[in-house]
């Protein structure tokens, strides 16, 4: 169950974790800055929301990010979040927007990087990208043609994406970081189950009679009772709920890339291997956990892996701000016109 996102990690990071844009693997041909423009590529300026380094970006490409990341959200929360406030000041629809120009600085930033340094994808790269890309296009139905949005665009942001993906997994792999002694000596994570049950799920309440919160801790008693965890956890737990977690003392999961509430993760590393939690409640709903593993050495080399990641994380995030800082960026008056979009 993945609660919280590491707001540290960058968009490449997050484009691996996330199904709505780890399909997201595309490049757009854009004359180098200083060459000659041809009449279609003057067309393509004329349509310009943004400019990054000279390069412009349409509104057509913009309604393909926003595309891909409005559409997970409003299947959990309904197309009416984009007016609710998200903070004091600040509409979701906002937010989305912002996310959205910063992510497309952050490809062309890191797609234009590995032009330079010659990097090319594969032939089964290629190959991969145009599968993903056929696959979005699809799912798009009639949405691409009431918003202008072709086939090939689509492709080409899914190129300009995976190969910014090359690079920053290139980046990353070429930084030298070790661990001090101190360091090693805190590699610490543990192994939990979990049966979850999510705040808004009635699934087996029509059955029970019960709350979620009852019935979160009748299967709490029946699995200290002997009853088998595992098949609990399967039988109640939420649909998309993740049943086995390996967590570090902040928190992270190995494998999701996210980040747990501080509820949960004080209550999993109270528990002894084998022993049984309480009913925690966090703002997704009702967990009952079971420690499989403290400390073992799989464990700790997981842990040791995620904090040499962080270490380069840290110097990936030192050189980007750099680039960002030589940045040129222009935000054209046609960006105002871009909103959500409507019945997707």
């Amino acid at each position: 169950m993945k609660m919280k996102r590491n707001t540290v990690k960058r968009l490449l990071t997050w484009l691996s974790a996330c199904v709505m844009l780890a399909a997201l693997w595309g490049c757009r041909s854009v004359p180098v800055s200083g060459e000659a423009v041809t009449q279609d590529e003057t067309d393509q300026v004329a349509e310009a929301v943004m400019t990054i380094d000279g390069q412009p970006v349409t509104a057509e490409e913009v309604r393909i990010y926003l595309y891909l990341m409005q559409k997970p959200y409003e299947a959990c929360y309904g197309s009416s979040i984009w007016q609710e406030q998200r903070k004091e000041g600040e509409t979701w629809e906002q937010w989305l927007l912002e996310e959205v120009k910063r992510q497309i600085i952050e490809l062309e930033i890191l797609s234009s990087r590995a032009g330079q340094e010659g990097m090319e994808l594969t032939d089964e790269e290629k190959a991969s990208v145009d599968e993903k890309a056929e696959a979005a296009f699809d799912s798009m139905g009639d949405v691409s043609e009431r918003y202008d949005i072709t086939r090939e665009t689509v492709r080409r942001v899914f190129e300009k994406s995976r190969l910014a993906g090359l690079y920053y997994e290139t980046v990353m792999d070429n930084y030298d970081v070790t661990l001090s002694e101190d360091e090693l000596s805190q590699c610490r994570a543990i192994t939990v189950q979990q049966i979850f049950i999510a705040e808004d799920d009635e699934t087996h309440l029509m059955e029970t009679g019960q709350t979620q919160e009852q019935l979160a801790k009748q299967l709490m008693l029946r699995a200290l009772d002997g009853e088998d965890f595992e098949t609990l956890s399967k039988a109640y737990s939420s649909e998309n709920a993740q049943w086995i977690l390996s967590l570090n003392e902040e928190g992270y999961v190995f494998d999701t890339d996210a980040w747990l509430e501080e509820n949960f993760t004080e209550a999993a590393w109270k528990l002894e291997e084998n022993e049984i939690s309480p009913v925690i409640h966090t703002s997704y709903g009702y967990h009952v956990l079971k420690c499989t593993a403290v400390d073992t050495d799989e464990l700790k080399k997981q842990d040791e892996e995620n904090k040499l990641k962080e270490k380069k994380q840290e110097l990936f995030n030192a050189d980007y701000e750099q680039w960002l800082q030589a940045l040129e960026y222009t935000e054209e008056a046609a960006w105002q016109e871009i909103h959500v979009l409507e019945e997707i």
